[in-house]
């Protein structure tokens, strides 16, 4: 008569268990990456997407001479009106092809700056080179620095005293600043937008009154002309 053989349990070892829940976590970390490149992806196109079309607006305004408020030259960053809810949103118009390429540099500076050590450095370089430029001219380093800011806006002024006309054009850039959502980037990206305006749109005058105030600078200056009356010696 044979006797039974006993049965072995049927079950997972601590280490299958534990090599199991191993896999489990590789799997789920990789999917929650995955899919959290995918929302920053997303998010990223929409920021971008709402920007260029943020900035398409703007320019269109300018171009058909629609805008309420005419910018100014030196005008600075302000709030986007559809996006006011929306934090760190806004948007610069800048006028000027120097102006641009200033501003331009400055923002792809500051892409590359990711520290306050290197922003420091920055600084330190600017206020260096000035103060041997000032050398060069003879002047402190203050005088150099109030002597600059004064030629800047005698220039802005001459070019505002310009009058407008629909021969003339300015280059025109939309800057439009939104928060990023990759992580290593500098807190704002921005989208830049450029076209060639009439100064006349620019303004948001008709070709009549572009006309009338090119009359008037017109007369002013043939009277600053005018020879003086009064008694010639004959």
């Amino acid at each position: 008569m044979s006797t039974a053989q006993p049965q072995k349990e049927a079950g997972f070892t601590l280490l299958e268990a534990m090599v199991a829940l191993a896999i489990v976590a590789m799997v789920v970390t990789a999917v929650l990456a995955i899919r959290t490149n995918s929302l920053i992806d997303a998010s990223e196109a929409r920021n971008w997407r709402v920007a260029r079309e943020v900035a398409q607006e703007i320019l269109s305004e300018l171009s058909a001479g629609a805008r309420e408020d005419p910018p100014e030259y030196n005008m600075q960053p302000a709030a986007i009106p559809s996006m006011k809810s929306v934090k760190k949103w806004a948007y610069q118009i800048v006028i000027g092809q120097e102006r641009i390429a200033s501003i331009e540099s400055e923002l792809d500076s500051a892409d590359t700056e990711t520290d306050s050590k290197m922003s420091d450095r920055r600084n330190f370089q600017r206020e260096r080179d000035d103060l041997r430029r000032a050398r060069d001219k003879g002047m402190s380093f203050f005088e150099y620095r109030e002597q600059t800011q004064l030629e800047e806006d005698e220039r802005l002024e001459s070019e505002e005293d310009v009058p407008p006309s629909e021969d003339e054009f300015e280059e025109v850039a939309v800057f439009v600043f939104f928060p990023n959502v990759r992580p290593g980037q500098s807190e704002l990206g921005h989208f830049v937008l450029k076209s060639r305006i009439s100064t006349m749109a620019i303004e948001g005058l008709t070709t009549e009154q572009a006309e009338a105030i090119q009359a008037e600078e017109g007369t002013a200056g043939e009277g600053d002309d005018t020879p003086p009356t009064g008694d010639t010696g004959k």
